[in-house]
């Protein structure tokens, strides 16, 4: 199919409140995640735009954001087209974000698939990634009825994220694609071992699909929301559109798109396995610490690539003057925490959440190390250019 039938819908309303406490002492507010410079160059929201660029022009892509953040999105995305632009008066869950976004696409595009982006996410490897999202537009091409999920090969029982059991292979255009046979939100501690000994995949929230088929998998699995948006289709895209969608969203409840529409209908899913990639949610601490740890287990504190001097949250390279003073302490004479490195809230420069020095790893490392232990290395993110 001619690319021009692609787009990309870009999640970025989240609150981020379980990384808040990182993400405020890096910017000093209580700005979500996606709009934080956490690890490597721009933000989180502009690394997801930068990775959907690679295979959809920015013409054809939508971002979902919530009101209240317009401080934040306003000046990353002062040059989107307005109608790429698809303000919620509120959040109320991905389910009702990815339908209003569903719905303004539709009123705009005449037809075609979509990509689903999350704008919380580290992958290693931007370029290998685009290949995979467009074998998964190949397929769905291909068969108008799937909704392909990205899945991530778990390195561990992670309760956090939705769990997907393989069916049968598909055949098509797209290798390594299988029908899912179960799906499982955040399961229990006992239940999420057993998943990663069975082979079973992460959902990495990453959906392609054609956009009637979107729309379907919503109106089956949750038929009350869909019909709950059914006056704001009629305004969409006219002046109205914002007066009927706070009526809407004032009288909303929430609505989790994977526990409440992906869990419903595996009939209807398929999944394609990354390979050869890292990939993490940065929705919580531990994830962040995680993704850190296996950056410098791979690269070293000086050879990450995006990562360094001008990567981490802030543009001011230290002098050697200051990397000497800071030494083991992870930062600056002049930037004192007030706490040890053994203390249990100490978060040294370098970690991208403490202060503005760039490069304090050895002091990372300790802290890196206290919150997630060893972890496995980023395949691809270090080198040289």
């Amino acid at each position: 199919m001619n690319s021009r039938s692609r787009w990309a819908l870009i999640l970025a309303g989240g609150e981020g409140t379980r990384l808040r406490p990182l993400t405020r002492r890096l910017v000093g507010d209580d700005r979500p995640k996606q709009f934080c410079r956490l690890l490597g160059s721009g933000t989180l929201l502009e690394q997801t735009q930068r990775r959907a660029a690679r295979l959809i022009s920015p013409a054809r892509t939508f971002i979902v954001v919530v009101r209240h953040h317009e401080a934040f999105y306003g000046p990353l995305l002062s040059d989107l087209p307005p109608q790429g632009l698809v303000v919620q008066p509120d959040n109320r869950g991905t389910a009702p974000a990815i339908l209003y976004g569903l719905l303004r696409l539709g009123a705009t595009a005449t037809g075609g698939s979509v990509a689903i982006f999350p704008s919380d996410h580290y992958i290693s490897d931007d370029e290998a990634f685009a290949g995979f999202v467009g074998r998964a537009f190949e397929a769905v091409e291909a068969r108008p009825d799937l909704v392909v999920l990205l899945g991530v090969i778990p390195d561990r029982g992670e309760v956090g994220y939705g769990w997907i059991e393989l069916g049968e292979r598909i055949i098509g255009p797209a290798s390594d694609l299988y029908r899912v046979r179960h799906f499982w939100e955040k399961p229990s501690s006992a239940l999420a071992h057993t998943l990663f000994a069975g082979g079973c995949l992460w959902n990495s929230f990453i959906v392609v699909g054609n956009i009637p088929a979107l729309l379907a998998l919503i109106r089956g699995a949750v038929p009350e929301l869909f019909d709950r948006f059914l006056p704001l289709r009629s305004r969409l895209t006219t002046p109205r559109e914002h007066e009927v969608a706070q009526s809407l969203y004032a009288q909303l409840p929430s609505t989790d798109f994977s526990g409440g529409v992906l869990a419903r209908s595996p009939a209807n899913l398929a999944v394609l396995r990354l390979k050869g990639l890292d990939w993490n949610d940065l929705g919580e601490p531990h994830r962040f610490t995680a993704t850190l740890a296996r950056i410098e287990a791979q690269c070293g504190a000086t050879e990450a690539k995006g990562i360094g001097l001008d990567g981490l949250p802030s543009q001011r390279a230290d002098s050697p003057e200051r990397i000497q003073r800071r030494g083991s302490r992870g930062h600056t004479d002049d930037q004192e925490t007030g706490r040890a490195p053994d203390h249990p809230d100490y978060l040294p420069a370098g970690t991208g959440v403490c202060d503005d020095a760039p490069d304090g790893w050895s002091g990372s490392r300790r802290a890196v190390q206290r919150s997630s232990g060893k972890a496995r290395a980023a395949s691809t993110i270090c080198g040289s250019n």
